[in-house]
């Protein structure tokens, strides 16, 4: 069975490969989450439509078309290997049910928690609406929306953060994620189009 990028929008074109849930050769069980994918506009999960052995053809950080082929399950019953690995650690009841590794402490989307510590909002206060209460971008948003008095909080903060260049102080580049990538281009659109300036 082929696993591809699925059309989530008439507007959207392509994806970025954000993370896989599972690993190469890796048993997985059907309606099991497996990859997550971001876009310019909406993050999707990808859940095996059967059970059987996953093969990864795209690694991470991959953007590509809609379309595109990035895995393919081998069909067939595989044993029941997940709950036996979530058991040993003694992992809290949330994190067997989501399935994730015992290292992680919240079900938690890759780009909401990226947004989640720039934004400094608190995971612990987030309630997911994600497949077995993940937390994604929209539900980081809908947080930091709701807590203006939170927000205030953090401005003077993030203002601070970002070092100047001429200070001798080193500089972390990363790459911006599909939806800061749109917002930026958005942003660039409206003040170049825009005249800047007030008549008296």
């Amino acid at each position: 069975m082929d696993i591809k990028i699925p059309e989530v929008g008439e507007s959207i074109h392509e994806a970025l490969v954000a993370n896989w849930l599972k690993a190469d050769g890796d048993p997985v069980q059907r309606d099991e989450v497996i990859c997550e994918l971001e876009t310019d506009k909406i993050n999707v999960e990808i859940t095996a439509e059967a059970s059987g052995i996953l093969h990864i053809k795209v690694p991470v950080g991959e953007t590509l078309p809609i379309g595109t082929l990035i895995a393919t399950l081998e069909e067939g019953e595989v044993p029941a290997a997940p709950p036996t690995e979530a058991v040993a650690p003694a992992a809290p009841a949330m994190i067997k049910e989501a399935g994730r590794t015992p290292t992680d402490k919240l079900p938690v989307n890759p780009a909401a928690e990226r947004l989640a510590r720039e934004k400094g909002v608190d995971l612990k206060s987030v309630a997911g609406q994600g497949r077995n209460g993940r937390i994604q971008v929209e539900d980081v948003m809908a947080t930091e929306t709701q807590t203006p008095v939170e927000k205030q909080q953090v401005l003077p903060k993030t203002a601070v953060t970002p070092p100047p260049q001429d200070d001798g102080r080193p500089v972390t580049r990363q790459e911006m994620t599909p939806i800061r990538q749109k917002i930026a281009q958005r942003l660039l659109r409206a003040r170049q189009q825009t005249a800047m300036l007030t008549t008296f």
